[in-house]
C-alpha cells in the first residue's frame, strides 16, 4: 500500500520493501548486505529509485508516450526534492530528499539515470559504441557515483575507476538480456559492430548463432573484460567490506564471462545465468581474497 505523506521511517520502510520483493534474485539485493549496516537503509532507498524508474519503462503495457508522461512526473518529484521548500508526498522521494541532504548528491546523477529511462522509450538502436558508452554513463555510471557519494567516497580517482567497472558489467547485462530485449525490439549492441562482424539485424531478430555472430560476441566480451580489468585500481582505496562488495561483483561478472564461453557463445539457446552454487563460491573467495589484501 502506498503511504502518503508518511513519516521517513515508513518512507525508508516502502523502499526497502521495494527492492526486496522486486528484486529477490538480483545480485544488488546479495551485495547490500556487505555494506556498513548503518548505511544499509539509504542503499535500499537508492535502489528503489532506479527499480520504480526501470517499472516505469520497462514493465507493464503503457503505450511509450504515457511511460514518458509518468518518468516526467518523477523527474518533477526529484527536481522537488533539491528545493528549499519543495513538496514531496511520494514515500520515495521522502525518504530520497533525506538521503540527498545526508550526502549531499548532485541532482544531475539522479537526473541523467532519469534521462536514459526516457531515452529507453524513444532509442532502441545505436549507431556507434560511443553512443553505447554515452547511454551507459547514465543508467549505470551515474548510479554507481551515487552509490560512491553514500560510501563517502568522493576522490576523483574514486570515481573515474568505478566508471569502468560499472560500464563493463552494463555491457555484459546487455549480453545476458539480449534474448529479453529483442522482444521488446531493443538493440544494444552497436550497429557498427554487428556490421564489422558482417552480421545482421535480420540475423539477431532470427536468433541465428553463427561463426559471425560468435566472433562478434567474442569480441564483445574482450571490450568487456577490457573495462572491467581498468576497474581493479579501485580495490586499493576501498575499505574492507566495500572491497569485498567490489571483488563479488567482479567475479560475478566473470563467472557469467566464463559460462558465456562454455555455451559456445550462443546467447539463444539457454539463459546464461549463476547458479546458487556459483553465487555462494563467489561470497566465499571474495571473502578469502578481500582478507589477504
Amino acid at each position: 500500500m502506498l503511504l502518503e505523506n508518511c513519516s521517513i521511517a515508513e518512507a525508508y520502510q516502502y523502499c526497502k520493501n521495494i527492492v526486496t520483493e522486486e528484486w529477490k534474485s538480483k545480485w544488488q539485493t546479495i551485495v547490500i548486505h556487505f555494506f556498513p549496516r548503518h548505511k544499509r537503509n539509504y542503499f535500499y532507498v537508492f535502489l528503489a529509485y532506479i527499480c520504480l524508474l526501470d517499472d516505469i519503462a520497462d514493465e507493464g503495457t503503457l503505450p511509450p508516450e504515457k511511460r514518458e508522461v509518468q518518468l516526467n512526473q518523477f523527474i518533477k518529484q526529484l527536481s522537488e526534492c533539491y528545493k528549499e521548500n519543495g513538496q514531496v508526498s511520494h514515500p520515495l522521494f521522502i525518504a530520497l530528499r533525506d538521503l540527498i541532504q545526508t550526502f549531499s548528491i548532485p541532482q544531475n546523477l539522479f537526473l541523467q539515470f532519469a534521462q536514459g529511462m526516457i531515452e529507453d522509450l524513444k532509442i532502441n538502436r545505436f549507431n556507434k559504441f560511443n553512443e553505447v558508452l554515452l547511454y551507459c554513463n547514465k543508467v549505470s555510471n551515474c548510479p554507481g557515483r551515487i552509490l560512491l557519494s553514500i560510501l563517502s567516497y568522493n576522490e576523483k580517482e574514486v570515481g573515474y575507476y568505478a566508471d569502468f567497472a560499472c560500464t563493463g558489467a552494463q555491457l555484459l547485462d546487455f549480453l545476458i538480456d539480449l534474448p529479453e530485449d529483442l522482444n521488446k525490439n531493443r538493440v544494444y549492441i552497436s550497429l557498427n559492430h554487428l556490421s564489422q562482424f558482417n552480421y545482421s539485424e535480420e540475423a539477431l531478430f532470427n536468433h541465428e548463432v553463427n561463426g559471425h555472430f560468435k566472433n562478434l560476441i567474442q569480441f564483445e566480451i574482450e571490450l568487456i573484460i577490457n573495462y572491467l580489468n581498468q576497474s581493479t585500481p579501485l580495490i586499493s582505496y576501498l575499505k574492507f567490506r566495500e572491497r569485498l562488495a567490489l571483488k563479488m561483483i567482479l567475479s560475478m561478472c566473470f563467472k557469467l564471462i566464463e559460462k558465456i564461453r562454455q555455451a559456445n557463445y550462443d546467447l539463444f539457446s539457454q539463459p546464461i545465468q549463476l547458479t546458487r552454487l556459483d553465487k555462494a563460491k563467489i561470497i566465499l573467495n571474495a571473502f578469502k581474497i578481500a582478507s589477504k589484501d
